[in-house]
């Protein structure tokens, strides 16, 4: 069976969970079933993701899989994990009873969009301008000097978005995927994904809004529903496909969920390794309790900020936002104005899930700026250096509620200028 193969079962549905750490995985399979095209919805309702550490344990699992004829619906491609939608008892004790870990977890719909929906509001946009929250984190004072994320990809991974929508249909990359209806098509199942979108990268075009890195490109890996959900099956596999893109600079997940997952855990270490800049939400929890995937170490968790952008010394941790020890940076996201429906509506929408895309944002154009300019782009490096630059919030220096503070891409450009001498 090739990776990545649909094998057909009987759709039906349960619920468990677990979660830990993992690795990387290169695909071994031993499986050669009949091959037949699957609905997606069979592999998303399916009731468990196996994972286990390595590629010859997987082997194993799927030898007892098949003695009880609970073969994968689906196997990934880059980590050793399949999803099934069937496990016996006795499955699941022979499977309990190896002598390495196997961690089964349940295909729940935990994941959600940390936005409000109760303040959506719909804005008249009637000329070209840079929305405040852009100007916050100095993005257009960055566009001036030529930093603007040009020659970058910023992957999302969301609810798909509006692709002739005026300040987005120019800043297609290609390479979409819909995992929902299992296509290269992600239409909008919700206004979120496009309204992350248009703050990241919306263009500089004459019209509309302008995005923090409108030089960008994008590829759209579409997930949740209409209603902002996923199950669990979903995100995997849309990390997955993620994966297995190349040349990916920037992922922006607006997005998470309470518990831990393992399967998604070894995704995000998959994407680390590749070098790609993961950047997520802290969540809308209103309490100390960062979100995954924002909670993991190689993620950048992202706060949302009251900005004052005449008088600094007044903002602080909007009352919505979650903090905790894993929070980095800070970023406004209350009444952000964005791109949502059709070729040209625009809207306001609040919630940690608009605070992301402005740091993903700052992230493409600091690792185009250091690249133009000879310098290191490897997230660490890039990391330290967006930090560093930060605007300072709260607490002197790094704390809980607002990290290391608000994110500020001009300081940035700022010092790189002046270590090559600009």
């Amino acid at each position: 069976m090739k990776k990545g193969t649909f094998i057909f079962l009987i759709l039906t549905f349960s619920l468990i969970s677990f979660s830990i750490f993992g690795c990387e995985y290169n695909s071994i399979y031993i499986f050669e079933p009949e091959e037949e095209t699957v609905a997606p919805e069979v592999i998303l309702n399916s009731k468990y993701i196996i994972s286990v550490n390595d590629d010859e344990s997987l082997v194993i699992v799927q030898e007892i899989l098949k003695k009880y004829y609970n073969e994968p619906v689906y196997v990934l491609e880059n980590i050793p994990s399949i999803i099934v939608d069937q496990l016996s008892k006795d499955a699941r004790d022979e499977l309990n009873a190896l002598s390495f870990s196997v961690y089964i977890e349940a295909n729940e719909t935990v994941f959600s969009i940390p936005v409000i929906d109760s303040l959506f509001e719909e804005t008249s946009v009637d000329s070209e301008y840079y929305p405040i929250n852009i100007l916050r984190v100095g993005a257009d004072k960055a566009h001036a000097v030529g930093a603007d994320g040009n020659g970058t990809i910023i992957l999302i991974i969301d609810s798909g978005f509006e692709p002739l929508h005026q300040d987005l249909k120019d800043r297609s990359q290609g390479g979409h995927y819909d995992i929902l209806e299992g296509d290269e098509i992600p239409n909008p199942s919700h206004i979120h994904g496009s309204h992350v979108a248009g703050i990241a990268l919306g263009s500089i075009n004459g019209v509309g809004i302008i995005g923090v890195a409108p030089e960008s490109r994008l590829i759209s890996i579409k997930c949740f529903n209409s209603s902002g959900g996923a199950t669990v099956a979903a995100v995997v596999w849309a990390l997955d496909v993620a994966a297995s893109k190349k040349d990916i600079d920037v992922i922006s997940m607006s997005w998470g969920a309470s518990k831990n997952f393992y399967a998604i855990q070894l995704l995000i270490g998959k994407l680390y390794d590749q070098r790609v800049i993961l950047v997520a939400a802290s969540g809308n929890g209103s309490n100390r309790g960062i979100i995954y995937p924002a909670k993991y170490a190689e993620v950048i968790a992202v706060g949302s900020v009251i900005f004052q952008n005449d008088n600094p010394d007044q903002e602080k941790r909007a009352d919505y936002s979650s903090y905790g020890p894993e929070l980095e940076l800070m970023a406004p996201g209350t009444g952000v104005v964005s791109s949502t429906r059709f070729r040209d509506e625009y809207g306001m929408l609040t919630g940690t899930s608009m605070s992301v895309p402005n740091v993903a944002g700052v992230f493409a154009v600091v690792k185009q700026y250091a690249r133009d300019n000879g310098l290191p782009t490897s997230q660490e490096y890039l990391r330290d250096l967006v930090r560093r630059n930060a605007d300072d919030i709260g607490v002197l220096g790094w704390d809980e509620e607002t990290g290391y503070g608000v994110v500020n891409v001009f300081n940035v450009v700022l010092e790189i200028n002046s270590l090559v001498g600009n």
